[in-house]
């Protein structure tokens, strides 16, 4: 049987028996207040309000006790109170104690078996004396302690098989330093803003991740994880701002979105030379990431993904990569390729924005559009190389090659047979800003050797040079 809820409005003057199974007793005083609803294994219930309404005391024989304070009031607000349990309690149902904000639990019952949805969600100020969950329990279910801010756990059940999602959301004083070996499942946002994180290990073994699990952890600094994951989902250390070291499964295939973003200290050489995508914003804003190389085997970096990534010092990019997302690179201030991968048919808008170590690139012949400020403020940049001698085949997005005033006489080479007018056409004001054709008083500088000069050098953009051979 189940008792409703009630006001003050709405008394009780018997006393129900119930036996076996589900026992749920809402607590009202007034509005709403906490839901107590326990499985027993065969005992009765006791239950005696007084004439407001208040539950004073309730007793199922010796698995259940609850003692209150001098009143109990309203959502998140309520006054103290102690619940204590016998050994009879296996499961503490759905929103059973949620909002009851300065609950006091002396121990949970030593044969609990699983903790339902909000079981003890927004208890804001519960106290558990224990830093340990009982050993039996298997199931930790949605939003079961969100919200706990005092809620201190240094271990979990050896047996643990599932955290679902929110299940310690923003429990700021969970000590955790390891997951157990047995977990299968972890919910979304499982562990999302527990500050008191500072290190992780991950078993193997685990079937099913939700998205942000350890999201805005800001302490966690070092972290395991399990050999056989093949895939970081995302947003799971996304803004853990004082990460600096992630132990990476050799078998990692993808990173996806946001995985790490802002995770500015994260210090990573090298990545696993089987990974096929980074995700949008996988790696966005990692001041500190170091990677001098990419994986061979990649074939796809979203858009943003190394955004802000100042001491990113690749020379160069695989040869298999396919696509690249935009702003990709923007601000990566020490990347320093010279060339594009084959068979890249797109530079996305403003994949290259503010790199200012781009001295040379060569632009291959599979590249059919280049789009809005691709290289916008890449202040370095000397020479672009085309591979294409056909202007046609190609799109040139608005101030794909803006000028920048540090080094304003950039060279663009074509192949030789190349139609210089065409080109000069095709770059216009679009792509490099105000054009300036007067050989007669901007003297083109001296062409670099292997250059072939045709009815003299097209001035373009306050200094680009338009010529026909190699650089």
């Amino acid at each position: 049987m189940k008792i409703n809820r009630f006001s003050e409005s709405n008394t009780l003057t018997k006393v129900f028996p119930i036996s076996l199974q589900k026992i749920a007793i809402v607590l009202v005083a007034v509005g709403l207040l906490c839901a107590v609803s326990v499985k027993a294994q065969g005992p009765t219930l006791t239950f005696n309000p007084n004439g407001a309404g208040e539950i004073t005391e309730a007793i199922v024989d010796d698995v259940l006790e609850i003692q209150f304070g001098p009143g109990v009031g309203r959502w998140g607000n309520s006054q103290p109170f102690i619940a204590t349990f016998g050994p009879g309690v296996t499961t503490i149902g759905d929103y059973a104690f949620a909002g009851c904000a300065d609950m006091t639990l002396t121990s949970l019952p030593a044969g609990l078996q699983s903790i339902g949805m909000y079981g003890f969600g927004f208890c804001f100020r519960m106290v558990i004396t224990s830093t340990t969950l009982p050993a039996s329990v298997t199931t930790i279910g949605y939003g079961a302690f969100t919200e706990c801010y005092e809620l201190v756990l240094t271990s979990l059940p050896s047996g643990l098989q599932t955290i679902d999602f929110l299940a310690f959301n923003k429990c700021s004083k969970l000590a955790l330093t390891s997951l157990p070996a047995g977990l299968q499942t972890i919910g979304g946002q499982a562990f999302d803003v527990c500050i008191g994180l500072t290190s992780m290990s991950l078993p193997t073994g685990i079937t099913s991740v939700g998205i942000s699990v350890f999201r805005d952890c800001k302490n966690l600094q070092t972290v395991s994880l399990p050999s056989d994951w093949t895939t970081i989902p995302t947003q799971t250390f996304d803004g853990c701002t004082s990460l600096y070291s992630v132990s990476l499964p050799p078998g990692l295939l993808n990173i996806d979105q946001s995985a790490f973003r802002g995770c500015s200290l994260l210090v990573l050489t090298s990545l696993p030379s089987g990974l096929q995508t980074i995700g949008n914003y996988a790696f966005n804003v990692c001041r500190s990431l170091a990677l001098t190389s990419l994986p061979p085997g990649l074939q796809s970096i979203g858009t943003d993904a190394f955004y802000g990534c100042w001491n990113l010092a690749l020379t160069s990019l695989p040869s298999g990569l396919l696509t690249i997302g935009g702003s990709a690179f923007g601000d990566c201030r020490k990347l320093a390729i010279t060339s594009l991968p084959p068979g890249l048919s797109i530079i996305n808008n403003n994949v290259f924005e503010s790199c200012s170590s781009l001295v040379k690139i060569k632009i291959p012949k599979s590249v059919k559009t280049i789009g809005a400020q691709g290289f916008y403020r890449s202040m370095l940049l000397d020479s672009v190389i085309f591979e294409e001698s056909d202007p046609n085949e190609i799109t040139i997005g608005a101030n794909a090659f803006h000028y920048n005033p540090i080094l304003p006489n950039v060279k663009f080479y074509f192949p030789d047979g190349s139609d210089i007018s065409a080109w000069e056409t095709k770059l216009g004001t679009e792509a490099i800003g105000r054009v300036f054709i007067d050989p007669a008083t901007l003297p083109p500088p001296p062409l670099p050797a292997g250059s072939v000069r045709i009815g003299g050098t097209v001035k373009m953009g306050k200094g680009a040079t338009l010529n026909i051979g190699k650089p």
